[in-house]
């Protein structure tokens, strides 16, 4: 028994075998393809954020590095006003330097204790707001005179003072002898204009007499002074730019 297919049965048959190939190349072939398009298509998108990230991140970097230099120009500043550890640290090094800074007045100093450093504190300075303000006080500045500390205080918009900072300390008692009154007035001056954290805490004189001398009479000081040293940042040892150091190599 022989079977006849129609031209119709044959185009059906045969578009059905040309869908099953095609789908299998689509499941065998192309899906994954596909899939890993998709696939690749989600890592660059990934990349793209990471390189943006950098991109910011780098951007950035020439602002940090002018805040890091305004940092160390800063901390270079305030240390000014600080004697170094390293170059002052024992107790003759002092020595010397208050000498040399006493010698123009003309005193004769004979004694000089110095004890080594200490870990000691420099607490701010604070306003006395008893003293600062008051309300008739500030009814009356109809011209606003007053200092601006004065309305900070009295608003209660003054900031906190900083909390003290732990620092070396030394404090020297000087012993010494002059013979006119004008000395005296300028080795306190002389402490009082060093651009140094050098502080004159007590100052006195008498007059005595000298037995070895046939009871001659000579006058007699005693100053004591607050000596403050820290230990400095050397710029030399930041590197502000390393993209030249890098471009070099």
């Amino acid at each position: 028994m022989s079977m006849k297919l129609s031209r119709r049965d044959r185009v059906i048959i045969l578009c059905v075998i040309v869908f099953v190939i095609g789908l299998a190349g689509y499941l065998m072939l192309l899906k994954p393809k596909y899939e890993e398009m998709l696939a690749s298509n989600d890592r660059l998108a990934a990349k793209e954020a990471e390189r943006a990230d950098v991109e910011a991140k780098i951007a950035t970097l020439e602002d940090l590095k002018k805040q890091l230099e305004k940092n160390v120009d800063d901390v270079i500043e305030d240390q000014k006003e600080f004697i170094s550890e390293e170059e002052i640290f024992e107790p003759q090094q002092i020595s010397t330097y208050l000498m040399d800074m006493l010698e123009p007045s003309g005193i004769n100093i004979i004694r000089m204790d110095v004890p080594t450093l200490q870990r000691g504190t420099l607490a701010a300075y604070t306003y006395n707001k008893n003293a600062l303000a008051y309300e008739m006080k500030i009814n009356a500045d109809l011209a606003h005179e007053l200092p601006e500390e004065v309305y900070n205080v009295y608003n209660g918009s003054y900031p906190a003072a900083p909390p003290t900072v732990v620092i070396g300390l030394s404090t020297v008692t000087v012993s010494f002898r002059f013979e006119e009154e004008a000395q005296l007035l300028d080795a306190i001056q002389m402490v009082a204009d060093n651009e140094k954290d050098i502080y004159l805490i007590n100052a006195s004189s008498e007059r005595s007499i000298d037995p070895n001398a046939g009871d001659q009479e000579f006058m007699e000081g005693r100053m004591i002074i607050e000596f403050y040293t820290i230990y400095p940042l050397d710029p030399d040892d930041i590197d502000k730019d390393p993209a030249v150091d890098t471009a070099a190599e």
